[in-house]
């Protein structure tokens, strides 16, 4: 009875729960490029919801799952989303990583939000940056999606995602590390 999803992640946590995550579907509003003659679209134009629900640890069913956690109002839900947690180390608790994008001034950028086992966000970092140009050479628009995520074992997280900024697709990664 609510909004249709496009993307869903879950993953389980260090030292027991759970976070699902999913982004809603909204149909050619979450497009930030491709605007008649490539301009950039409203920055007003419909975005989707990101949304995180933890599960505790032991939970049998949702019903004893904390209540969704609103992280954004200007995803892309082509961009996707992607969580990487990370255990306790050097006096840092468990903490996870959610990749995705959303809008930025109108064009796709990706991102990575830091959240506690609760949902909640400790902190949030725009990973890309880059000024987007219209359409490019093969008439698509810059975009960037498919992000992926995963804690290296060490200090932080590796962060791919597919992106267009050159005229065609390319795998693109970052480094972030937790101090973020």
């Amino acid at each position: 009875t609510g909004d249709p999803v496009a993307r869903v992640a879950a993953a389980e946590l260090p030292g027991g729960g759970k976070l699902a995550a999913w982004i809603t579907y909204v149909a050619g509003g979450d497009r930030a490029a491709g605007g008649k003659k490539g301009r950039a679209a409203r920055d007003d134009a419909p975005a989707a919801r990101l949304t995180v629900r933890p599960i505790g640890a032991g939970a049998a069913n949702l019903s004893l799952a904390a209540a969704p956690v609103l992280v954004s109002q200007n995803a892309i839900s082509a961009g996707g989303l992607a969580l990487a947690p990370a255990p306790p180390a050097r006096n840092k608790p468990a903490e996870t990583v959610l990749a995705w994008v959303a809008k930025e001034r109108g064009e796709p950028q990706v991102f990575v939000t830091k959240l506690g086992p609760d949902g909640k966000k400790l902190a949030q970092k725009g990973v890309t940056v880059i000024a987007r140009r219209g359409r490019g050479k093969t008439g698509l628009p810059s975009e960037a999606s498919d992000v992926a995520a995963a804690y290296d074992g060490h200090d932080g997280w590796v962060v791919a995602w597919v992106d267009t900024r050159d005229g065609n697709p390319e795998v693109y990664v970052a480094k972030v590390d937790r101090s973020m």
